[in-house]
């Protein structure tokens, strides 16, 4: 499970608001499309590339050193865990 809205959301309550895909685009050049499956939890896959420059963008903004788990969060999928 992705948690981009997460950061964003963490974002905003420091002051930080306005966040838009674009600017993360500009900022990290993972294209909107990717950072829009991400928010929406339909992407499956990034690749180490993505998930580094996500995590220095919001570790940037929000002045801290963020981790994969800042990010993303995995569960067991009950339907393929045999």
């Amino acid at each position: 499970m992705w948690k981009l809205k997460t950061l964003l959301g963490r974002c905003e309550d420091r002051g930080i608001g306005g966040i838009t895909y674009e600017e993360i685009y500009k900022d990290t050049g993972v294209p909107t499309s990717t950072i829009t499956s991400i928010a929406r939890n339909q992407a499956k896959r990034a690749d180490l590339r993505t998930i580094s420059r996500l995590l220095d963008f919001f570790s940037k903004k929000l002045g801290e050193d963020l981790t994969v788990n800042d990010l993303m969060e995995w569960k067991r999928d009950p339907v393929n865990s045999n």
